[in-house]
């Protein structure tokens, strides 16, 4: 072998299929003379035999210059030997795997020849190239190589721990350790797509450390160039498996993935708590790798789901069982490593962020792994007491049961079936480990910066979404303590102090903030500039307030949608309290406006058919702030959420007066039909429960009356005077409020007679 031949390579951003270009052949001419004519060439003349010799001479050569590598200094001083080391070395590497291909490339019709000389010839090419693959595969992801800094990463935690690893490298070494990195993994992608099928038998060596190297690192520049290389190799070892998309080829393997997972984040000595940089490092390391091999078993497990299983309802269902199992094992211990750091204050605003991320993560694979609906609203369902057979008296009362006219073409065998339900593959330990993680989201929702209380948000709503999914759905017949099917209940009950907590004084800081500032806000949720000492204006302060807290409504709606009645004295006292308040202090500025706008006229007596105007106004619009605006329709989805809810819609009718009378106000609010069509749609769901509750209201508000009793009233002439309801600020030359108005009396004229409960 001449040194001469071996080529010098740099990174080259413009190629999208090789971010690698060659220094002295800047021709694409040449460079393919060099690598097809001559190289590749020079591999078919040597044959599979002496193909093999010569690849893994050149690979051990190569592996043994390594470790006389001058070594990397942050102060620059060794880098010129550095880079004669590369430019004498690297081109090793791209020499062997070029007659790699010459040498084990199949010429065209090998595969389908039924010769018994050719089949012979094929068998002998695999053997050797399966020898070759054994020795030097498993060697190239263990080296010292693989493992080269490619960015200046500082662990940044409130532990000394990170001193040991303050380095600095020069940007120049960074980009020639970018172009080892590179070159071993097209050596790879040129192995697997030689090896064809038979790469499977090497996925348990190489699989791992390749996704480690794929995901490893922030966007930049040179972390981005091996993400596309390393996703071009698993592509290509997708397709050489017969597989054809990258996600099924991490789901078909995600057993070994965990295994190594878990392997990685075994401290030496039985140790909790890690006790220098790299070992915190390869946690994080291990947990962002998790991210992502999550997202891609659950792109394949929605796939599955999509193309249906027909035939195979049996082993898919066993091979999703078995995915849960050591999935749930791995996020347990992922778990337990993170405590600890969490409990020693190692974790900065990013590692809080990486939490937030991996629960809900997790919480999103429940969901498709059982396919749990996102429009759909599953809310807790007691067991039927009727199919009971140590309460017979029961059945007496089952002719006084009052149907669903909507529900009586189900039959009665479909109507069991609901009844029942169904056992779902969920154990204790899944259950443990999500009160564990929804307990840890509870804890974050105080957490000081925004972006992880709104993931924690986001995660406790995918964690109740699955629990009123099992609660609804799940029936096991030998658990008689309903412990799995009571769980939605028992977390509610638990976590509900930290949200209520957090609801009310986050709530009393707005409001305090909302008389000091109430300009537009744009608020911006990725990573926010605002100094933690508080320098942010004032505006900024109640935007991102309002942001969170107009989260935190989303997932008490869910919360009430899960639990139904058992969430309801919840609304009554901790949550109806803190809406009314924001509305209040909205109608307040809503008066004020129509207010400044208004001129009132004298209120003459009149008779029922004439049209008086109370007043008279110019146009202008209600101006609110673009973050006032999104609490606002937070608050009046929450309660139509809520109030939809059938049970606990029931459980608060004493409180319906109240919140449509608030709500009236909002039908006609200059310049807002999204929030007029949420305060409509949540009167509606009012009246559904109770058609009489806003009656009279209404009536005022449109310019009609209840009719007279003549037994009392014998005078018809006398008709009594309309006046303007201080409550309700009429502006009766716009017909907006009366229109509408007219529409939801006639709305609850529509409604079928109400039973009285």
């Amino acid at each position: 072998k001449n040194k001469s031949l071996m080529s010098i390579v740099s990174t080259h951003e413009g190629d999208g299929d090789s971010p690698i270009k060659f220094r002295y052949l800047d021709s694409s001419d040449l460079i393919h003379l060099a690598i097809d004519s001559i190289l590749r060439s020079l591999g078919k003349l040597l044959g599979p035999k002496y193909g093999a010799i010569f690849v893994d001479e050149v690979v051990s050569d190569f592996m043994e210059a390594s470790f006389h590598m001058p070594k990397i200094k942050s102060n620059h001083s060794s880098d010129d030997l550095y880079i004669s080391w590369l430019h004498q070395w690297i081109g090793s590497l791209i020499v062997a795997r070029e007659v790699l291909f010459g040498s084990f490339s199949a010429a065209p019709g090998d595969s389908e020849s039924s010769l018994p000389c050719t089949k012979k010839k094929g068998r002998r090419r695999n053997r050797i190239l399966q020898s070759l693959a054994s020795s030097i595969l498993p060697l190239l992801v263990n080296s010292s190589l693989w493992n080269l800094p490619i960015e200046n990463r500082l662990f940044t935690t409130t532990n000394a721990i990170t001193n040991s690893y303050n380095t600095s490298l020069s940007p120049q070494t960074l980009q020639r350790n970018t172009i080892v990195v590179i070159v071993l993994l097209e050596f790879i992608r040129g192995f697997s797509e030689v090896l064809r099928r038979d790469v499977k038998h090497f996925l348990a060596h190489i699989l791992y450390p390749i996704v480690d190297k794929t995901i490893r690192g922030p966007p930049a520049t040179s972390a981005d160039m091996i993400q596309r290389t390393g996703l071009s190799t698993l592509r290509m070892m997708s397709l050489s498996c017969g597989l054809r998309r990258t996600e099924e080829l991490i789901y078909s393997e995600h057993n070994q993935l965990v295994a190594a997972m878990v392997g990685r984040l075994r401290l030496p000595g039985g140790s909790k708590i890690p006790k220098s940089f790299n070992e915190a490092e390869d946690i994080f390391s291990v947990t962002k790798n998790f991210l992502w091999v999550m997202e891609m078993v659950t792109k394949q497990i929605k796939s599955n789901d999509d193309e249906g299983r027909e035939g195979e309802e049996s082993s898919y269902r066993d091979s999703k069982q078995t995915t849960k199992s050591s999935i749930v094992n791995l996020v347990s211990l992922l778990d337990y490593r993170l405590d600890h750091l969490f409990l020693q204050k190692r974790l900065d605003d990013a590692g809080i962020e990486t939490i937030c991320s991996l629960h809900k993560v997790f919480y999103q694979y429940f969901l498709r792994l059982f396919g749990v609906k996102r429009d759909r609203i599953y809310s807790y369902q007691m067991k039927n007491l009727e199919h009971d057979s140590t309460q017979p008296w029961l059945d007496m009362l089952s002719q006084f049961r009052k149907n669903d006219p909507n529900a009586l073409d189900i039959d009665e065998e479909d109507r069991a079936k609901v009844d029942r339900g169904r056992k779902l593959e969920i154990d204790k330990a899944d259950i443990t480990l999500f009160a564990k993680l929804v307990a840890r989201d509870c804890y974050l929702l105080s957490y000081q910066k925004l972006k992880s209380r709104v993931s924690s948000c986001d995660a406790l709503a995918n964690a109740f979404k699955f629990l009123a999914f099992i609660g609804s759905e799940h029936d096991d017949p030998t658990d008689e303590t309903n412990l799995i099917r009571n769980t939605v209940l028992r977390q509610v009950a638990e976590a509900w102090p930290s949200i209520k907590a957090r609801l009310k004084t986050l709530s009393e800081e707005v409001l305090a903030l909302n008389s000091v500032n109430n300009y537009s806000v744009v608020l911006v949720l990725s990573q926010s500039k605002m100094k933690a000492q508080g320098r942010a204006s004032k505006s900024e302060d109640v935007g991102v307030q309002r942001i969170f807290l107009a989260k935190l409504f989303e997932l008490i709606a869910i919360m009430c949608e899960c639990s139904g009645d058992f969430f309801a004295d919840r609304f009554r006292h901790d949550v109806w309290p803190v809406m009314a308040c924001h509305l209040e202090f909205m109608l307040k500025q809503l008066q004020q406006h129509r207010d400044s706008h208004l001129v009132p006229r004298a209120v003459m007596p009149r008779r029922a058919e004439q049209e008086v105007p109370l007043s008279k106004t110019t146009n202008a619009t209600f101006k609110i702030s673009d973050t006032e605006r999104q609490l606002i329709k937070a608050i009046l989805t929450c309660l139509n959420r809520i109030i939809g809810q059938k049970e606990c819609g029931k459980a608060v009718e004493k409180l319906l007066s109240s919140v449509g009378i608030s709500l009236l106000p909002l039908l006609d609010i200059e310049g807002h039909v999204d929030i007029q069509e949420l305060a409509i749609d949540c009167i509606r769901r009012i009246m559904r429960i109770d058609c009489d509750v806003l009656r009279r209201p209404l009536m005022e508000l449109c310019g009609t009356r209840i009719p007279l009793c003549h037994v009392r009233f014998e005078n018809k002439e006398i008709t009594p005077l309309v006046t303007k309801n201080v409550s309700f600020p009429v502006v009766a030359s716009n017909k907006t409020i009366m229109r509408r108005c007219s529409d939801l009396l006639n709305f609850a004229n529509s409604l079928p007679e109400q039973s009285i409960w």
